[in-house]
């Protein structure tokens, strides 16, 4: 049995691929004496880069500004169409670093070569960081379904949320779960996610059993570790192609819903002058607190963050 949730993290990891059979240690790094922060950056593909190019004002932030960077899925059209997009992405990103952090969107694995991203980002499909005094779980939601090849994975997935879930403690202030595609609309009826989801995963299963959607299997998870004293965080990078550019919801349980994209690459010019401005999340990790805000992406570009 598990008992404490260091030696779960150094002990227990998770096979991404049938290959694996070696578990993979989770690295942890605390400083209790240091404010840091994060970006989170979704659907930040450009419409016009042939399926190789981030949006240009992207390749623009200062990313050593940031001790994260959070990629919220769809970094390019055609991600995995070509190993030197990988290459490309990992020169702007660098993917292998424990600071970065990449949930993986329908456009980053529709072309399938899944093993070029596990062999640039060095990590499994999902999996677990503690670090800085926060937990990020990196959920994916947009390759491991009921009706994917990888469908094995959903169960396995889901067990090790579960783990996560149930070991973690209050040593993590706060615990972000990081995914593309929106899979929040059962939680409330206070909210219509499709105004705001470029896609409404309102039925995505999390495990391979009737009742496995998002509210009757990872939200009361979600709560009970909310019941601990860590904060909790959704956030998905699916967002941006709507009028609405950003999301956040408090549910009645606690738990921030957040959504960021970006997609001004997509807009035609008789319309680009009349739509709301393209967002970032900027979070930071401080001994006061943890806390987050909206920022617009050409105004960070200019005055840096």
């Amino acid at each position: 049995m598990i008992r404490t949730y260091i030696i779960f993290f150094l002990t227990f990891a998770l096979l991404s691929s049938c290959k694996k059979e070696k578990p993979t240690p989770i690295d942890i790094n605390i400083n209790k004496n240091k404010d840091f922060t994060y970006i989170f950056l979704g659907h930040i593909y450009d419409a016009y880069g042939k399926g190789r190019k981030v949006d240009p004002r992207v390749e623009c932030i200062n990313f050593s500004n940031y001790d994260q960077i959070w990629l919220g899925g769809d970094l390019c059209t055609e991600v995995t169409a070509k190993y030197s997009t990988l290459e490309y992405l990992n020169a702007l990103f660098n993917l292998g670093s424990k600071k970065t952090i990449w949930t993986l969107g329908n456009h980053d694995v529709r072309n399938g070569n899944h093993e070029w991203i596990s062999e640039f980002t060095k990590r499994d499909l999902f999996y677990a960081q503690y670090t800085d005094n926060i937990t990020v779980f990196n959920l994916s939601t947009s390759l491991l379904n009921p009706l994917s090849p990888d469908s094995f994975l959903v169960n396995i997935q889901y067990d090790f949320f579960k783990q996560v879930c149930d070991t973690i403690t209050t040593k993590s202030k706060a615990f972000i779960v990081l995914m593309h595609n929106v899979v929040w609309d059962s939680v409330s009826t206070d909210f219509d996610a499709s105004v705001f989801a470029n896609t409404n995963y309102k039925h995505w299963k999390a495990r391979l059993n009737p009742e496995g959607y998002f509210y009757s299997s990872v939200y009361p998870l979600l709560c009970n570790v909310r019941n601990k004293g860590i904060k909790v965080f959704c956030i998905s990078g699916d967002v941006g192609q709507k009028d609405i550019r950003e999301f956040q919801y408090l549910s009645n349980e606690d738990i921030w819903f957040l959504g960021a994209g970006i997609s001004n690459s997509l807009v035609i010019t008789d319309r680009k002058d009349t739509l709301p401005p393209d967002k970032v999340l900027i979070f930071r990790n401080t001994t006061a607190g943890f806390s987050w805000q909206f920022e617009v992406l050409d105004t960070l570009i200019k005055y840096g963050s």
